[in-house]
């Protein structure tokens, strides 16, 4: 039986691994040590995943660093724990029948010219050139074969040897390839490529293991939110690993979304989001999703303030496949996209507001009419960040790529490089890039504070050149480590009733939004600004 504890108040991030037959811990450790100082001190500790014996995996361990006081320019920072959620044992090793089937599909939903450039060249090697290959040398075959049989009396070894020794090239190299890489490719196909279509395709034969997978987050999920110590979760998902976490977040979020009836803290925000939401643009510019963002971190304040138990602060998908969801999940078909947001299946950011986002509960007790957001505003309180390398030639992430067209202008999407100074370098190319999302150390300028003003002027040039910025920074920004919880202003006046939604309406004044939050600076990128205002919006209609 465990001792009951007095536990300081601290963070936690959920690392999700993405596809292939990874280690326990290994995506972690790696992430762990990307993004700290190498002198950083981690403690290793235990943690039980499960409530049962079956569910249990005792591989699995917390890292756990130390509370740091505000020193000089370094701020507060909470003790912070990281969690690696690790799923690849429920999928074990895959059914090339099968995957090879859903590459075909896929393949032939579109033309290549018609996808986006991130998977434009992968699409066009799939559709184009192997097959060109194939038809050649089976072409050459046929041709040199006949021609041997027609001219085995009247040509000479030579002339056959000249007319065969294009046959022969393409022979030899096919046959170089297949004996170099056809092992490796078969392994690729087993143990990495096989594990979208059992995770994307709800087949008979997958339900259990994506039940599973889904069960295991949202179990870590309900462990972290009770807990009680927690202030914050953030959740990390790379690869296949941001499809999971957008599952797990968007199925554990109904259980926590309610406030506290009892709560006698105004929900001002509450009242106008949604109109922040209709004012809201669609296609933003950078500094519009910057304050989107503010404006869901104050909400989410205000939520706790007033008792909603939700932690997730943000969600940080790292070259996701979320970017090609349009055909990956909704088959390419624009009414059934369309009809999961609409009717709430899954969340879009900002949230669908249909018939509003917040509504009145209908609580038993307290402030019966205590307003919620509806089941699919996940996004209206968490912050969704999405890093991505660019395809650009030979280098890039086909796998990743830009998420907001799919599920919402308020997604942050952030084009990186892994170079301070260089716009492509050899960790970025096509097979590659994936996986160095938060590797410092590849970038010899990653101690940029101390580099000086040269280095901070050239890397800011850089960024504008490219429209990029540099991975390991902005993975740094998207955590937000030294995040301090700070309780909205409130703007209501304690006389209005808010029973009475039209008279507190006409009494609320304008109010500038950087007086509602106080942040850290989230982006050099940022500026300021006057901002616009924010205004109650008292109706909540219901659901």
């Amino acid at each position: 039986m465990a001792i009951q504890r007095e536990y300081d108040k601290r963070q936690a991030v959920i690392i999700i691994h993405g596809m292939g037959e990874q280690r326990p811990m290994g995506t972690l450790r790696d992430f762990l040590k990307g993004t700290h100082d190498e002198d950083q001190q981690f403690f290793s500790r235990p943690y039980k995943r499960g409530t049962t014996i079956e569910n249990q995996n005792y591989d699995l361990r917390r890292f756990s660093t130390s509370e740091r006081s505000a020193s000089g320019d370094e701020p507060a920072r909470l003790k912070t724990d990281f969690y690696e959620l690790y799923w690849a044992h429920f999928l074990g090793t895959g059914n090339r029948r099968d995957t090879i089937k859903w590459v075909w599909e896929n393949m032939r939903r579109r033309p290549f010219w018609n996808h986006g450039p991130q998977v434009k060249l992968t699409m066009m090697l799939l559709q184009l050139i192997v097959p060109v290959a194939l038809i050649l040398w089976l072409a050459l075959t046929v041709l040199s074969g006949a021609t041997i049989i027609r001219g085995l009396g009247d040509l000479s070894p030579e002339v056959l040897v000249l007319v065969n020794l294009p046959w022969a090239i393409v022979t030899a190299v096919l046959a170089f390839v297949l004996i170099r890489y056809g092992p490796r490719l078969l392994n690729t196909i087993n143990e990495v490529i096989a594990d979208p279509p059992r995770y994307f395709v709800p087949h008979p034969r997958h339900i259990r293991a994506r039940n599973e997978i889904r069960d295991a987050g949202i179990c870590l999920l309900h462990q972290l939110h009770d807990a009680g110590f927690y202030e914050r979760v953030v959740v990390v998902g790379h690869s296949l690993g941001s499809v999971v976490g957008l599952d797990i977040l968007r199925l554990t979020w109904d259980e926590y979304r309610h406030p506290d009836p009892e709560s006698t803290e105004p929900d001002h925000l509450a009242r106008s989001f949604g109109r922040k939401v209709l004012d809201y643009s669609t296609a933003p510019t950078t500094d519009h999703v910057l304050e989107f963002q503010k404006i869901q971190h104050a909400l989410w304040q205000e939520s706790r303030a007033r008792g909603a138990k939700w932690l997730v602060t943000d969600f940080i998908t790292l070259g996701s496949p979320l970017a090609h969801a349009d055909w990956l999940m909704f088959d390419d078909d624009p009414a059934l996209q369309a009809d999961s947001f609409s009717q709430r299946e899954y969340p879009s950011c900002p949230p669908d507001i249909g018939r509003g986002i917040f509504y009145p509960g209908e609580y038993t007790s307290g402030n019966k009419n205590a307003l919620v957001a509806h089941h699919a505003a996940l996004f209206s309180v968490t912050r969704w960040s999405n890093a991505y390398f660019p395809v650009q030639g030979l280098y890039g992430d086909p796998v990743g790529g830009e998420i907001a067209p799919i599920f919402g202008s308020g997604v942050r999407d952030v084009r990186v490089r892994i170079h301070s100074l260089e716009a492509h370098v050899p960790s970025e190319r096509l097979g590659i890039a994936h996986t160095k999302y938060w590797n410092r150390y590849l970038d010899p300028y990653w101690d940029w504070e101390n580099e000086g003003e040269d280095v901070t002027d050239a890397r800011k040039e850089l960024d504008l050149r490219s429209q990029t910025r540099v991975a390991h920074l902005v993975l740094q920004e998207f955590l937000d480590l030294d995040f301090q919880f700070r309780v909205a202003q409130k703007l209501v006046p304690p006389e209005i009733s808010m029973s009475e939604p039209g008279h507190a309406a006409d009494a609320l004044a304008e109010v500038p939004v950087e007086n509602i939050i106080s942040l850290d600076t989230r982006s050099v990128f940022d500026k300021d600004t006057d901002g616009d205002k924010a205004i109650a919006e008292v109706s909540a209609p219901l659901v």
